[in-house]
């Protein structure tokens, strides 16, 4: 008996067993729940990680090369392209009643993405370029190198590299770059649908390429001033006179841009002087270009086959595969910061231009100038695209004040942006002359720096120099950036965050 009851106390009940594999398995569960929290968690952080380190070296990148843009030695072009584009796949696979981009699907609140209704704004595409005496070398040719580049920022264009028909035969590459190349439903994959009108991004058709998707590239092209080496296919270098030559494009070129004929990224013969500093145009007697946007022509070419006229309208970026052959994974504008999403580009006014001459002095307000603004219902004033509209916005907060200090803030800014002065050009415009375009009221109807009309407000161009007065030597262009503000959104690679990660770097210009 007593061994049988010994036995019996050694034993569990049912219900004890029970009980206790529920607690086993709600340790189980507990303990998958901390393993999905803690893998999670650490994704992210190496999310964010390999991130920060691609940030830290796109803003190291852009301070080395706008560190060597001086005024009166160089060139800066901002083109702000808004792009009716999705953010995200899911957001294009979601919006089942195509009602578009902004407002056509259900998302996770994201003020840094949102405007004042919870409608997500239109992500950027902009484009920076520059002329930079940062020394630099040939990726093609490492042993060249030079102390000027034409830099470009920008999104590229998604394409695809092809086996070339030709490859065999005597300095054929292997293979060509087809940029209109379809997916297999037939939908190009043209990340920047183009509006054949104005030439520019379309405002309104729906990019095929969701923003997560894009990548931001810098192209890196090294000018040397004489010609010295046979510019033989694959070498990496291109000739200035056959790049200018009837139909083609100059540092727009095809061979540049897609390296479709040849892998280059040097260009020989390059007169700086000429070209940059002081554009010689043999077409408008006495030699110096008459045109508004005077020297995108030698510069750019004829990047989209438009006329003559309309060559101060350039679009031009670099045309890129998702994934390259190994012959051509680091070639010329290979992907700089991959899945950006968004590069945003403003500017503001130095302080010591000749052009402010004094006029914020005592000021500490800085005003960001936007060459992408795409307007906004809410607005009071200029409901439409206006690339000054932050001051603007100021003067009209001001005029709604009493105190005398607010009036007289606001006199002063009303007369930067209104008052006609007198450049060293000859010419007499205001700030709201030269970036706001004919199509604002109050502006002066002969400033044609703009697309026609006015329509497309969002180039705008620093020279070195402008056409003097009657055609004379050229004089200095007075309206120069004090410094550039550059905002990117920039999603993992694994996609491991909810949002892209936004970083915004205000950096000086010659500083």
């Amino acid at each position: 008996m007593c061994s049988r009851d010994g036995a019996a106390r050694q034993a569990f009940s049912l219900a004890e067993l029970v009980i206790s594999i529920g607690i086993l398995i709600l340790m189980l569960a507990l303990a998958g729940q901390v393993f999905t929290i803690t893998v999670r968690s650490t994704g992210q952080a190496t999310a964010l990680t390999e991130t920060s380190q691609q940030l830290r070296m796109l803003e190291d990148t852009l301070r080395h090369d706008l560190r060597s843009v001086q005024p009166g030695q160089s060139l800066i072009l901002i083109q702000g392209n808004p792009v009716n584009a999705y953010w995200t796949q899911s957001g294009k696979d979601s919006d089942i009643e195509g009602i578009g981009p902004s407002k056509g699907y259900g998302h996770v609140s994201d003020p840094e993405r949102e405007d004042a209704n919870g409608n997500l704004v239109a992500p950027r595409a902009d484009i920076l370029m520059i002329f930079t005496s940062r020394k630099g070398a040939s990726y093609v040719n490492p042993s060249v190198t030079g102390r000027i580049q034409q830099v470009v920022y920008g999104h590229a264009e998604l394409g695809e590299y092809v086996p070339n028909p030709d490859a065999g035969t005597t300095g054929a590459p292997p293979y060509i770059f087809d940029p209109d190349f379809a997916t297999p439903a037939g939908v190009a994959r043209s990340a920047f649908p183009v509006d054949l009108t104005t030439n520019y991004p379309s405002p309104t058709m729906v990019s095929q390429v969701p923003a997560a998707q894009w990548h931001l590239a810098r192209r890196s092209v090294l000018l040397l001033p004489t010609t010295t080496t046979a510019t033989t296919p694959g070498s990496g270098f291109l000739t200035w006179g056959d790049l200018t030559a009837p139909k083609k494009s100059g540092l727009g070129s095809d061979e540049i841009l897609g390296g479709s004929k040849v892998y280059a990224d040097v260009v020989e013969g390059f007169r700086f002087e000429d070209i940059v500093l002081r554009p010689y145009d043999p077409l408008s007697p006495p030699n110096w270009a008459s045109e508004p946007q005077w020297f995108p022509p030698p510069v750019f070419g004829n990047t989209l086959d438009v006329p003559f006229a309309e060559w101060y309208r350039p679009y031009a970026r670099s045309r890129l595969d998702l994934t390259p052959p190994p012959i051509y994974a680091s070639r010329l504008g290979a992907y700089f910061l991959p899945n950006c999403a968004s590069f945003k580009v403003e500017w503001s006014l130095d302080p010591k231009s000749p052009f402010v001459a004094g006029r914020l002095d005592g000021i500490s307000e800085v005003f960001w100038i936007d060459p992408g603004d795409a307007g906004d219902d809410s607005r009071t004033s200029f409901k439409g695209p206006d690339p000054l509209y932050s001051l603007q916005a100021r003067i009209e907060e001001l005029d709604g004040k009493t105190d005398a200090a607010s009036k007289k803030l606001a006199g002063t800014l009303r007369a930067l942006l209104t008052e006609s002065t007198q450049h060293a050009d000859g010419s007499a415009y205001s700030l709201s002359d030269r970036f706001r375009g004919p199509a604002f009221p109050g502006t002066n109807p002969n400033w044609t720096q703009l697309a026609p009309g006015g329509t497309r407000p969002n180039l705008e161009i620093f020279t070195a120099t402008r056409p003097g007065p009657s055609g004379s030597e050229p004089a200095p262009d007075d309206v120069w950036p004090g410094a550039l503000r550059i905002t990117v959104d920039v999603f993992d690679r694994e996609r491991r965050l909810q949002r892209p990660i936004r970083h915004v770097m205000v950096i000086p210009v010659g500083g």
